[in-house]
């Protein structure tokens, strides 16, 4: 039998300042009765009030889940709180960081909070409870990863995160954007865990892009039956990584999201520029610190996630502006993740070419004068989308379109035409058969034209509560839209 100490011991370790979260939902006495029982073993009481406080936390998780409104949700986070460190503040730590693993992560039975406004208003109340514990130290978390540790995470100078002094309040966009590398940093193996769930997604989409829905009755049921495995998939993903990074870096005002892929990351370039000709040897140890853990975040991650290009590849830019100042010797340390750039003599090269999906081909011009005469006769004459396209950049996006959507037919390519007349791109005067003639000619494969013909472009409807129910159509014309935009902007 163990003794009341050994028991008062192990009730300590769990409930060091009595139960954490009071609900109305939550009713221990029968269970503190089965507790009050003698037990054979240290290992089996342990065993039962461990129990005892995941049920407590999931009693809390299950009320706080089912509020919606901002303001309700950090007032009964912050009213259990205040009941939980009312009279004694050194456990605080301990009910923050279990509370944070809570809400951020969840239960795997009962999901996580998912609305990302609700999320990134408990970071903010969080970080707020952690400056008032730590004073004027202001040792704020960085990311969604071990929270105890995060706390611990001691910074360079004596004045806190990156010299909480004059120079720093000059320069917040610069702190900003060392709090978000911290919270990618923090967050590598929390990301990893999906990297098994990302060659599914590549697995699944090589396997849709072999079939041909629109011919062929069995390839529409397994179309149909690969794309919803492949849109609950990536929207695992996404909750758990992409739309992680993109709700820290709008809480932190790293960067602006409204005008994706555009996300002008706020004047930061400025502040870089300026902080080169006013640096002290005081900056360099956080600087080299920030710069070790965002190299080390791209080098050892998905480099996008899925979704994420345009943001990392400008984030790679603006950091590199930053990092580039500050390093020895010639090497280019962003190189390990950075899109190589490869010389190519035709397109034919580059969808045969095995780094296709990762790289920045250029098409070699001295090959030119090395065509027969009447292969360039033949090449004038041929209908291409570059020689459609209306826009001063037409040859760019015609190169671009081939490389990432050289799979589409069918339906897929009407959606491509209707985003390219949206933003007039093709005459909208010209015939849909021309589109696909040109479509012929650039792509491998773009399908016959009367399976591209039939199609209609499904657009949304609102249902009952008045809210705008997109259709695959339209998911898919968004993103083409934001990538044509993304190069006409280039």
């Amino acid at each position: 039998m163990i003794t009341d100490l050994q028991k008062n011991e192990i009730d300590k370790k769990y409930f060091p300042n009595g139960y954490f979260y009071q609900t109305r939902n939550f009713n221990p006495k029968s269970r503190e009765r089965g507790l009050n029982e003698p037990f054979e073993s240290l290992e089996s009481y342990d065993s039962s009030v461990k129990s005892l406080r995941h049920s407590n936390a999931l009693k809390f998780f299950l009320t706080i889940k089912k509020i919606a409104n901002e303001i309700d949700f950090i007032k009964e986070i912050n009213n259990q709180y205040l009941n939980y460190c009312l009279e004694n503040y050194d456990n605080a730590k301990l009910w923050l960081s279990l509370t944070y693993d809570l809400v951020l992560k969840g239960f795997s039975v009962s999901g996580k909070i998912e609305d990302i406004n609700l999320r990134g208003a408990f970071i903010r109340w969080y970080n707020k409870k952690l400056s008032e514990i730590n004073g004027s130290q202001n040792n704020l978390v960085e990311g969604e990863g071990d929270a105890q540790n995060n706390v611990n995470d001691e910074l360079a100078t004596p004045h806190g995160s990156y010299k909480e002094n004059q120079e720093n309040k000059k320069k917040p966009k610069i702190k900003a954007l060392f709090q978000f590398i911290q919270f990618l940093y923090s967050n590598i193996d929390n990301f990893n865990q999906y990297n098994d769930l990302i060659k599914e997604l590549e697995l699944l989409d090589r396997e849709r892009n072999k079939l041909s829905p629109e011919n062929n009755y069995k390839d529409k049921l397994q179309y149909d039956k690969v794309q919803a495995e492949l849109e609950s998939k990536f929207k695992i993903l996404q909750d758990n990584t992409a739309n992680l990074i993109k709700a820290k870096a709008q809480e932190l005002n790293v960067c602006n999201f409204e005008n994706e892929p555009n996300y002008s990351f706020n004047g930061v370039e400025a502040e870089i520029h300026q902080h080169k000709k006013d640096f002290d040897s005081e900056d360099l140890t956080i600087i080299f610190k920030r710069k070790s853990q965002y190299l080390e975040y791209r080098t050892n991650t998905h480099k996008t996630f899925l979704s994420l290009q345009f943001f990392f590849d400008e984030l790679d830019e603006i950091t590199k502006a930053l990092f580039d100042f500050f390093k020895n010797g010639n090497v280019n340390e962003f190189a390990p993740f950075e899109q190589k750039e490869i010389k190519v003599n035709s397109m034919t090269e580059i969808f045969k070419h095995p780094q296709r999906d990762n790289a920045k081909f250029i098409i070699s011009k001295s090959n030119e004068s090395k065509e027969p005469k009447q292969d360039a006769r033949i090449e004038i004459n041929k209908e291409t989308l570059s020689d459609q396209i209306t826009h001063l950049n037409n040859i760019e996006i015609a190169k671009e379109i081939q490389i990432k959507y050289r799979s589409f037919k069918g339906y897929r390519l009407r959606i491509l035409l209707e985003a390219l007349k949206e933003l007039d791109l093709f005459p909208k005067g010209k015939t849909d058969a021309l589109f696909h003639r040109c479509c012929k000619n650039d792509f491998i494969d773009a399908g016959s034209y009367p399976s591209m013909e039939k199609h209609t472009f499904k657009r949304g409807y609102l249902n009952a509560k008045g809210v705008r129910i997109k259709t695959d159509h339209e998911e898919i014309f968004d993103s083409i839209v934001v990538f044509l935009k993304s190069i006409m902007n280039s």
